[in-house]
């Protein structure tokens, strides 16, 4: 099988085809194995069994195994699980929900697919969704809250994380917080300092 391999990540290659290489039993397996196929996209291997889709390997990010397949045995490839901040953009990125679930998790609740992020996602294909991450940050600061809201913003933020909570310990939660140096932001760790602090 021959493979063109001009836009094939230099990591990826010396696993593939070195030897002593992780991947190169994949590509002694390609070789001899008629059903399978392969072909390079955004830098990494996409291989298929009879037309569908079972791995793609990357040159740093751990391989993404599609559907069970002995292929994926041969490196100990693991089902791929949603998507992990060392999974690089693919060419053609879509903003599906799958992946704002990942940057909720990543970044937060406040998280939103605005028009300048989705133009770094698709201007940067080959960089990994950690960068990403980082890209966001700098994209999109976080918006200063103006001092005389804090407070209304600490509680919504307070229960939106607390269910089951009361207003007094939003409050006491608030108190303790505004006696803090840096940002009066609700985090989810000033539930725990309170309890360390205070006894009811």
């Amino acid at each position: 099988m021959e493979i063109d391999t001009g836009n094939m990540c230099s990591h990826l290659k010396r696993k593939l085809f070195e030897e002593d290489g992780p991947y190169h039993k994949i590509w002694l397996a390609l070789q001899a194995d008629n059903e399978l196929t392969a072909i390079v996209r955004s830098r990494q291997l996409h291989i298929y069994r009879n037309g569908k889709m079972v791995l793609i390997l990357a040159g740093k990010a751990a391989p993404k195994v599609l559907i069970e397949d002995r292929l994926a045995d041969l490196i100990g490839a693991q089902t791929k699980q949603g998507i992990s901040l060392d999974d690089v953009i693919p060419q053609n990125v879509v903003c599906s929900q799958e992946l704002r679930a990942f940057f909720v998790e990543n970044i937060g609740k406040g998280f939103h697919f605005k028009a300048e992020f989705q133009d770094w996602l698709h201007n940067n294909a080959g960089k990994t969704y950690k960068e990403a991450v980082a890209a966001y940050h700098s994209i999109e600061p976080p918006k200063e809250i103006k001092p005389q809201f804090e407070y209304n913003q600490y509680i919504r933020d307070f229960f939106a994380d607390n269910k089951g909570t009361t207003l007094k310990d939003a409050i006491r939660c608030w108190h303790w917080k505004k006696l803090q140096a840096g940002s009066h932001r609700y985090e989810k760790s000033d539930l725990d300092a309170v309890k360390d602090n205070y006894t009811n």
